[in-house]
């Protein structure tokens, strides 16, 4: 008696469709918080986005931080995923800390399609 593995070497192709009557673009942001813990080195954020439509969406997450005192924007970080209808993903963001003063940090929710961007603002200030 003797055993043994076939192994059989294959390449698989992963196909998503939408029907093209349906035109249904839509996703929002759910949450934008800071998760930072005492003593981190970086200041951390959490987002959570859904995909509201009908559509496999790829969707762009910007983070922009725009210092309130001279207006001085700088885009931080950028993620891109694939999201499905219904499906909520959360992300993560880490940031070196400014230097001190008030900003503005916004998540901006880009998912093409010549819709409306999404987006969340909070206010930070770091001492």
């Amino acid at each position: 008696v003797t055993t043994g593995i076939g192994i059989s070497p294959r390449i698989a192709v992963y196909v998503h469709q939408s029907p093209r009557s349906n035109n249904q673009y839509s996703a929002k942001v759910l949450s934008f918080i800071e998760t930072t813990k005492e003593g981190d080195d970086k200041r951390t954020f959490e987002t959570a986005v859904e995909n509201v439509g009908g559509k496999i969406m790829g969707v762009s997450l910007q983070l922009l931080l725009a210092n309130i005192s001279n207006g001085e924007e700088i885009e931080l970080s950028t993620k891109k995923t694939n999201l499905h209808p219904d499906q909520k993903k959360t992300f993560s963001f880490s940031i070196d800390r400014p230097k001190p003063g008030k900003y503005a940090l916004a998540v901006i929710l880009d998912y093409g399609h010549n819709a409306s961007i999404e987006g969340s603002q909070i206010m930070i200030e770091e001492k």
